[in-house]
Parts: structure tokens; C-alpha cells; sequence
């Protein structure tokens, strides 16, 4: 993982948590820190998600300092990094699953996995789905920021909390406006 040969991120944060795209749970980095003081191109980033304990592994790439404005090492903007990222692999995922069916298209009715694939492409459309929505609950939430009013509730205009808001960065209410809700 640190290969000392490689340029260190330095600014640029790495996602302490991701949405688990099987499960939508919370999925945490692991090992919280980074490995000799900071993220390199190419480490791989592991998430192990809380409520079905599968693991992630994320690439760190240079698209990743391209989501990252100069000024902008906030958490908010790493984990829209990382979003971006799961949304372009399930995107070529999906790409591939799709040409490969249109390549050789499935007997589903005596091809035993036939029914695998279109399981595996709804399944992975779904999920791409999904991570486009977070994707663009993110790029609200920075929206939000630059204008000033994040961290601030929708919809009674208190603040939201720090906790919460570092729970839930992408949240437009208070607990207490969200629980009405609900």
C-alpha cells in the first residue's frame, strides 16, 4: 500500500465512510488512518460496511485529485470523489454485462445462466442507480456550502449539528425536523 516511491496526495482527503452498495449501510474506511501518513496513487482504500460486513476496495487515482478543487480538502468533497468513482465502475460494469449479452444473447428459457445475467444486469443498473442519486445528493450538498446555508436545516433553519451533519453529510434537517418527518 505506501510505497514510498509514490506521490503523496497530501491535501486531498480520502473518504472516511461510503454508502455499501449492496446493503446501503454505512461502510467505514479500515484502517481509519492512512498508512505512513498519507494516501498514494494507486493504494487500494478498504471500506468494510457495519451492517453486512462486506468489504470495498477503492483505487486512489488521479481522477480523484481532478474532483478536488485546490481549496476544497474538505470530507464532503472526498466522499463526493468517491461516489464519483462507484458511480463510473458500475457504469463500465453495467457497459460490459450489457455487451457481452448483446454479444452472445442468452437462451433464458434452457440456459441455465440465462437468468444470471439479466439478474446481474438489473441488479448492477439498480445499484449504478443508486449511486448516481448519492452522487447528486453530494453535489447538493456542496452546492449548499458554496452558498452558504449547509449545515443548516431546510426546513426550521437551525443548525443541524455537527454530529449529524458528520453522519449524514448530504442531510437537509435537523434531527428533530426529521423525525416530524418521518
Amino acid at each position: 500500500m505506501g510505497d514510498p516511491g509514490r506521490a503523496t496526495l497530501g491535501r486531498v482527503p480520502v473518504a472516511d465512510h461510503i454508502v455499501c452498495v449492496d446493503c446501503g449501510g454505512i461502510a467505514r474506511r479500515t484502517p481509519a488512518n492512512p498508512p505512513g501518513g498519507g494516501w498514494h496513487l494507486g493504494d487500494l482504500v478498504a471500506y468494510r460496511c457495519r451492517d453486512c460486513a462486506d468489504v470495498w476496495y477503492l483505487e486512489v487515482t488521479r481522477g480523484d485529485l481532478e474532483d478536488i478543487a485546490e481549496d476544497d480538502a474538505s470530507p464532503l468533497a472526498a466522499e463526493r470523489a468517491a461516489a464519483r468513482r462507484l458511480v463510473a465502475d458500475l457504469r463500465a460494469e453495467l457497459d460490459e454485462i450489457i455487451a457481452a449479452q448483446n454479444a452472445t444473447p442468452p437462451d433464458d428459457e434452457h440456459d441455465v445462466e440465462g437468468a444470471s445475467v439479466g439478474f446481474e444486469r438489473a441488479r448492477t443498473a439498480a445499484l449504478l442507480a443508486s449511486a448516481a442519486d448519492r452522487l447528486a445528493a453530494l453535489d447538493a450538498a456542496i452546492e449548499r456550502r458554496a452558498s452558504g446555508s449547509y449545515g443548516t436545516c431546510e426546513q426550521c433553519g437551525t443548525a443541524i449539528g455537527d454530529e449529524r451533519q458528520a453522519a449524514l453529510p448530504t442531510t437537509r434537517r435537523c434531527a428533530s425536523c426529521a423525525t416530524r418527518r418521518d
